[in-house]
Parts: C-alpha cells; structure tokens; sequence
C-alpha cells in the first residue's frame, strides 16, 4: 500500500472484503490444507488493503480534533455484533448443518458488502493529493572564504 494508492479509498476498500467471503467457502468446499492456506493468505492481504484504505480515508476526511472519538466509534461498530454472531454459530451449524453455514456466511459477507456499494460516497471518495510547498534553499556562505578570513594566513596577508 505505500505503493498503491487508490484514487477511489473507499470503493478499492470495500472491493477488499468480497474476498473474506472465501474462508468460509473454503471451509464449506472443505479444502485441503494448501488450499485453505492460499485462501487465508488472500483474505489476509484483502483485509490488510481494506484497514490501509479505511485508516487513510477517516484520516483525510475527520478533522484532527475528532479523529479520536470517530476511531472508537468505528471500532465499536466493527465489533460490536461479533459475540452474537459468535453466539450464533452453533445454533445455525446444529440447524442448518456446517456446510450450509459456512456457505451461509459466505454469502451473507458479500451481500452486506455488496449493499455498501449502493452508497455513493463510498463509491465517489477520491484521494486528496498533497500540495508540497517548496522553499528555497537557505543561502550559505561559501565555507572557503570564511574559512581563509578567520585563518591566521587570512589576517596576515
């Protein structure tokens, strides 16, 4: 991501979470170890562009001042239904059985991601580019002149 940067955060974010549907599919298939470990490997790098995206927009667009209290307001929201899903996947496996489920949670992942691109902004979000303000040089003094006037050489001659 110090190389990427996505004029669009938000949308190239978001696209990141449609491949944390994978795991459970993986799962679900099942795969062999290889497999789910390529899988795992994916989804990791997916959600790492996702939080470099999210950090960079909530950083470009909440001022300073706020960007604290909007932080755990938004990690609040991003775990905040985790124990009842937790809670909830024992029940749905005992119901439905493990591979329904896990397809399930697959399918649920990229339909709530897909309904975040039904908003606008986050599809419309660009990049801020950095104005860089170039100062002049500071101007030094030619070190070999000063250096000969302070030298005994320099006071004789």
């Amino acid at each position: 991501m110090m190389r990427w940067k996505p004029r669009r955060l938000l949308l190239a974010g978001t696209l990141c979470v449609f491949p944390l549907a994978a795991p459970s599919a993986a799962l679900a298939v099942p795969l062999p170890v290889a497999g789910l470990a390529a899988v795992m490997f994916v989804s990791g790098v997916a959600i790492e562009v996702f939080g470099v995206s999210w950090m960079t927009a909530m950083h470009q667009e909440i001022p300073e001042e706020k960007l604290s209290r909007v932080s755990a307001y938004d990690w609040f929201g991003s775990v905040a239904m985790v124990p009842l899903a937790t809670a909830l996947a024992g029940p749905a496996e005992s119901a439905f059985g493990r591979g329904p489920s896990l397809w399930g949670s697959a399918l649920l992942v990229v339909l709530v991601t897909a309904a975040v691109l039904f908003v606008p902004d986050v599809r419309n979000l660009t990049r801020r580019t950095k104005e860089v303000t170039v100062l002049p040089a500071p101007r030094v003094a030619d070190p070999v002149a000063s250096t000969d006037a302070e030298s005994p050489a320099g006071r004789l001659g």
